[in-house]
């Protein structure tokens, strides 16, 4: 995020940026608030660095990287993410 515009892109595996993929959003503060609030509901602080126990390989991919407030999370999955109920 910068000056309160949110920029989002996707990258390809070999880190390149995905054609057309780039762009801008703004959003409202009461939007922000709420998207922080889901993020502490989720406890997003406390996932895993890694969530990787599938043998196949389809290609269901995801990674997170945020630092808010003091504080950072780093996590990435591969056919595999924290459970609602239970991040281990």
């Amino acid at each position: 995020m910068k000056g309160g515009t949110l920029l989002v892109y996707s990258l390809t595996v070999a880190g390149q940026l995905v054609p057309g993929s780039k762009f801008q959003v703004s959003t409202e503060i009461t939007q922000w608030e709420a998207f922080w609030k889901a993020m502490d509901f989720l406890d997003v602080w406390s996932w895993k660095k890694s969530y990787d126990a599938a043998i196949v390989r389809d290609g269901l991919a995801w990674e997170l990287k945020i630092v808010h407030a003091g504080r950072e999370i780093n996590s990435k999955g591969n056919n595999s993410y924290p459970a609602f109920s239970d991040p281990e």
